[in-house]
């Protein structure tokens, strides 16, 4: 597809959507407005609306880039060999490259745009936040107010949640695509093999979704105060013996790793890396599975 016709689909579309949307919105309103309640009517699409920018701004920041990239490193690929062997592209071509780019940034900014839009029906977590009171009582083993789990916490955990889900999935799709054009190989016995660059842009967005994972394990402590188990409601004995312990250990062993992944640019610490990868796997499964089952 040439740039003219994406441009010209862009401008077809975009506007149809809006079109769309916006008319919604004025029934809407107009309603509201007869029953006395525009302002509420305003509260609530004004912060979907700044979710939706904000969420855009902050996904389209991280996912271009990483397309665009992804783009400029296939310029090195080869088909020979392989089912495209056929077909005549030549990504090494600039005026290819900068088609190839044009078409992986519109890829970007249609994840972008349904990443973004997932945040349209969560807007009470964002009221509740923006808009958080003190109870004047703090919980008796976090030392945190009241409110700070009605109110902050559960906009955290949709934030986290969020870029939990966004970087695994860019890291997932660099991974495919690498593997798929033969830039990430697998040598028996020799484990992958690639380019630096290629390994390096893989590192860096697997660093930060084990980041992501860290801090989720970090909110994770005060799920404990929120559970129900049985006719006991909050944390219990294993919970602050065995689950609270483990919580701790596994946010420390990601991070960990996260900072590994992104020194091992310098420092080959590939061994390091796979012994640490399996004592988080056994501690996640020990501490949060086993031995609470067993106590």
């Amino acid at each position: 597809m040439s740039p003219r016709l994406i441009r010209l689909a862009l401008f077809i579309f975009i506007p149809f959507i809006i079109i769309s949307i916006s008319s919604s919105y004025i029934m809407e309103w107009l309603w509201m407005s007869e029953l006395g309640y525009s302002q509420v009517f305003w509260t609530l699409r004004g912060t979907q609306i700044v979710l939706i920018v904000s969420a855009f701004i902050v996904c389209a920041a991280y996912l271009v880039p990483n397309f665009r990239y992804l783009a400029d490193q296939l310029k090195y690929i080869s088909f020979s060999g392989t089912p495209l062997q056929g077909v005549n592209f030549n990504l090494s071509d600039p005026k290819q490259q900068k088609t190839l780019k044009l078409v992986f940034t519109l890829a970007a900014m249609v994840l972008t745009l349904m990443f973004s839009f997932g945040f349209y029906i969560r807007w009470d977590e964002s009221l509740r936040f923006i808009w958080n009171v003190s109870y004047g009582e703090v919980d008796p083993i976090f030392g945190n107010d009241i409110g700070f789990y009605l109110f902050q916490l559960p906009f955290w955990q949709l934030i986290q949640t969020a870029l939990v889900v966004i970087t695994f999935l860019a890291t997932a799709i660099l991974g495919a695509i690498y593997l798929f054009t033969g830039l990430l190989g697998m040598q028996p016995g020799q484990g992958f093999q690639a380019k630096p660059s290629v390994f390096n842009h893989l590192k860096l967005n697997g660093a930060l979704w084990l980041l992501m994972l860290s801090w989720g394990f970090y909110l994770d402590r005060y799920e404990l105060l929120l559970k129900s188990d049985g006719i006991v409601f909050g944390a219990g004995y294993t919970d602050m013996a065995i689950v609270f312990p483990t919580i701790w250990i596994m946010a420390t062993i990601t991070f960990v790793l996260a900072v590994m992944l992104i020194v091992s640019r310098w420092i080959n610490l590939n061994k390091p890396i796979s012994f640490t990868a399996i004592a988080a796997g056994a501690v996640l499964v020990i501490g949060q599975i086993l031995l609470p089952g067993m106590i």
